[in-house]
């Protein structure tokens, strides 16, 4: 980049600053805000152009096939940016007549463009669209294969969907515009925070890497990481005890889990007493308790599980019993913890600090946090090749409860449902790609 753009973007992005500052005052107040508004999106426009013609990792594409959305602004930088030889627009009835504001934005003429409607909203008539749109590129228009690209910005789910399908069976890469920051006042991505994205498609990532088998999932580990995901989201809290019955730490999700922390008051002030009666209840000796089976029970309407190492012991209560994966993580965490803590646990002193370290260990090897409120990585998300389609459709329920809500972080034990009901995928594969995303950083708690 230049010393001249540099400056010139750095200009640009105080102005947009200052300016968006003077729109949320004027919304204040009640007044006119469209000039202003049309002044931050001409300025927008130059700053995205100055900073994608400076990003050499980006790729140039002569053809463009477009989702036409309600929202033409991304579809119009892209296309300001790339500067393609002809495009190819999927449209709806309720957008057709955004691609004349495009046309009209980008100064691109008739001979360069072509148009298909989509009558419904199913996934293989967009799919047949993708494929005409390829033809007019391609064979109509001259431009090679690789240098065509499919920009699914804007648009419904269903196109969103449909999307990721061809992007990995006509080997099309993927264009898309994001932004890199939410503005809480005006309730909607920040102007002048635009980024333009590309991709190579899927199916060439996933070969080159040979990483093709992580989309054949077995069923048994859909099934297994779908348990795991329902156990570690029903559980409400995890004690960490002395085998005597001294309380050492405790990770507590009763909020998150909109419990009534009063159930869980009398238990936990009274651990100590209990955990000894627990001891004798379990069995006449400490040796004769086992150290590689979990012992489980009913606890006011919870099932109290535990877990017995050589020192210490987890207690975990949950809504039902622990699965076979959670255990032998729960069992695994047991070991390692012993170990690190061996001498403060063969002789205890009473300094229950020793183990402040409890719960930071405890996220790292079962991913408790999973009970934890969450954001959508909005800077990796495009960088997940093994299901697309779930990216797309993650995306877009994320931004939309941002824009038409005051939220912005959710409980990852809501996307399962988002799956469901867009994709019509069912529970268990719903959790396992939801696991998935947590464990890839995808989805990440928010930091305190």
């Amino acid at each position: 980049m230049s010393r001249r753009d540099l400056e010139r973007i750095n200009f640009l992005k105080s102005e947009i600053k200052r300016l968006i500052e003077q729109v949320i005052i004027l919304k204040r107040q009640d007044q006119d805000i469209k000039p202003t508004v049309r002044q931050i999106w001409e300025l927008s426009k130059e700053k995205f152009i100055l900073e994608t013609k400076a990003n050499k990792s980006l790729k140039v594409y002569e053809g463009i096939i477009f989702t036409v959305g309600t929202t033409p602004q991304p579809l119009i930088l892209n296309i300001l940016a790339n500067k393609p030889k002809a495009v190819y627009f999927i449209y709806t009835d309720l957008s057709e007549s955004f691609i004349n504001i495009i046309m009209e934005e980008t100064k691109l003429n008739e001979t360069q463009t072509q148009k298909g409607r989509m009558p419904n909203n199913s996934i293989i008539a967009l799919f047949r669209l993708i494929k005409r749109g390829l033809y007019f590129l391609n064979e109509e228009k001259g431009i090679a294969l690789e240098k065509i690209a499919i920009d699914p910005t804007g648009g419904t789910k269903v196109m969103s969907a449909g999307c990721g399908l061809a992007t990995s069976i006509l080997d099309l890469d993927i264009l898309y515009v994001g932004n890199e920051k939410y503005n809480t006042a005006l309730r909607r991505p920040e102007p002048g925070s635009e980024i333009l994205e590309n991709f190579p498609n899927p199916k060439k990532i996933l070969m080159n890497d040979k990483l093709i088998e992580d989309m054949e999932v077995s069923r048994s580990k859909v099934l297994q990481i779908s348990q795991y995901f329902k156990d570690i989201t029903n559980t409400h809290i995890i004690y960490l005890a002395l085998k005597t019955g001294i309380l050492l730490s405790q990770i507590s999700y009763i909020e998150s889990h909109e419990l009534d922390e009063n159930v869980f008051a009398g238990f936990v002030s009274g651990l100590s007493e209990f955990t000894k009666e627990v001891a004798k209840n379990l069995g006449k000796s400490q040796s004769s308790i086992s150290h590689n089976k979990p012992n489980s029970m009913d606890c006011y309407g919870f099932k109290m599980t535990i877990f017995n190492g050589e020192y210490i012991r987890l207690i975990v209560i949950s809504n039902e019993s622990v699965g076979n994966l959670m255990g032998e993580k729960l069992y695994k965490f047991l070991d390692e913890y012993e170990n690190f803590h061996i001498d403060d646990l063969r002789v205890f002193t009473g300094v229950i600090d020793n183990f402040s370290d409890f719960p930071e260990k405890m996220k790292e090897m079962l991913a408790i946090d999973l009970n934890e409120k969450c954001i959508l990585n909005k800077n990796k998300i495009y960088q997940y090749q093994k299901n697309p389609t779930i990216i797309y459709v993650l995306n877009d329920w994320y931004e939309k409860i941002r824009a038409t809500s005051a939220l912005t972080s959710f409980y990852p034990v809501t996307i399962p449902n988002v799956l469901m009901r867009e994709l019509g995928i069912d529970e268990k594969e719903a959790r396992y790609w939801t696991y998935d995303l947590f464990k890839e950083k995808m989805i990440i708690p928010i930091e305190e």
